[in-house]
């Protein structure tokens, strides 16, 4: 275990303070797979919990260790408020796993939690000197962390410029959005009446970033 690691008990409760039991059910089941010891710290916590005095707790043990089918409840398996801080329920996740079990982990938050929450907790640690947490940010969502490419880029020159390491990784990330973005915009722009800033709103880029990729796009097609 990694000194000074946010508890088990931390992180199951911040979870569970924003899923549903399906949802907490399926989370769990995956990280019996995803944390480094195979489940075993989650299983003895899941042992304490249910031989407790805490209803709730006891009823979050079961869904851990044998959920029922189908999992009753639309509400949170805790009370939602206070809530646990979502950065230490993210770092408690982290250090339990491998970089790319993290990542897809992470995929799974995007949409069981909240997209928000994942996403400007990573914001954060880009914009920390903690390599632990900066490289975590870059495995969220592929590093794109932000809706468009200026602000994307903002945040990953401001990464480069304190560590110039990243600088190919920063690199990779832009052209991946450019990737995902630009075939999708040329798609609409050449099928479609769109303007240069019906397209800009739409795919939240700048105009001369649009209005350069259909002048690109037609000295390729003419």
């Amino acid at each position: 275990m990694i000194t000074g690691m946010v508890p088990l008990d931390t992180v199951l409760h911040g979870l569970g303070e924003r899923t549903t039991p399906a949802a907490f059910a399926d989370l769990c089941d995956t990280l019996v797979w995803k944390f480094t010891d195979n489940g075993a710290e989650l299983h003895d916590l899941a042992a304490v919990w249910a031989s407790g005095d805490d209803p709730s707790r006891a009823r979050a043990a079961a869904l851990i260790t044998a959920p029922p089918t189908p999992v009753p409840g639309d509400g949170t398996v805790f009370p939602p408020l206070p809530a646990t801080p979502f950065p230490d329920v993210l770092l408690g996740l982290r250090d339990r796993m491998d970089l790319e079990d993290f990542t897809s982990t992470c995929d799974a938050l995007l949409w069981t939690v909240s997209e928000s929450e994942v996403l400007t907790t990573a914001r954060t640690w880009l914009g920390s000197d903690d390599p632990h947490r900066i490289e975590a940010a870059l495995a969220v969502n592929d590093g794109l962390l932000y809706a468009t490419r200026s602000s994307l880029a903002e945040a990953l020159t401001a990464l480069t410029t304190r560590h110039p390491g990243y600088a190919p990784r920063a690199a990779q990330i832009l052209t991946t959005y450019d990737d995902h973005t630009r075939p999708r915009t040329l798609h609409d722009a050449t099928t479609g009446r769109w303007t240069p800033q019906a397209l800009a709103d739409l795919y939240l880029q700048p105009v001369p970033t649009i209005e350069h990729w259909l002048r690109t796009h037609s000295r390729r097609t003419d």
